[in-house]
């Protein structure tokens, strides 16, 4: 991760935007990989099995501006075997939403930005917010 991040913002009920911008420290209101040329990826693991049908992430504000990333996609541990599920992406004011056809059952999920995959402005960085699986 970037210097000074910690993954554990990713669900702690705090999303970044106009709010919290000056009232939080950057690095208590997202998560951001090393700025780089690799491909990016946050996991979460679960204690038990979790079943969903979308993944709402809610990207990072900083500057007055969201950083979205462009090419990212989720996968699910799927009988020990990581999985892409067909989705639908929506991108929304500071979200994105992939919406699956059916619910997945699974006791991780993946989020993977492909090399260069991250916001227009800062393509070799992955800065999120928050994670949600409904």
């Amino acid at each position: 991760s970037y210097s000074g991040y910690s993954a554990d913002v990713l669900n702690d009920g705090i999303v970044s935007d106009e709010s919290n911008n000056s009232s939080l420290a950057y690095n208590k209101r997202s998560f951001a990989t090393e700025d780089n040329l690799n491909e990016h990826f946050v996991q979460f693991d679960f204690p038990k099995e979790i079943s969903c049908q979308a993944l709402i992430l809610f990207w990072a504000f900083e500057d007055g501006k969201f950083f979205v990333s462009k090419d990212i996609v989720p996968y699910y541990l799927n009988n020990g075997q990581w999985q892409s599920p067909e989705y639908k992406r929506k991108d929304s004011l500071g979200k994105t939403y992939f919406y699956f056809p059916s619910k997945i059952s699974t006791l991780a999920i993946k989020l993977r930005q492909n090399k260069l995959g991250g916001p227009t402005n800062r393509p070799g960085i992955m800065w999120i917010s928050e994670v949600v699986a409904k």
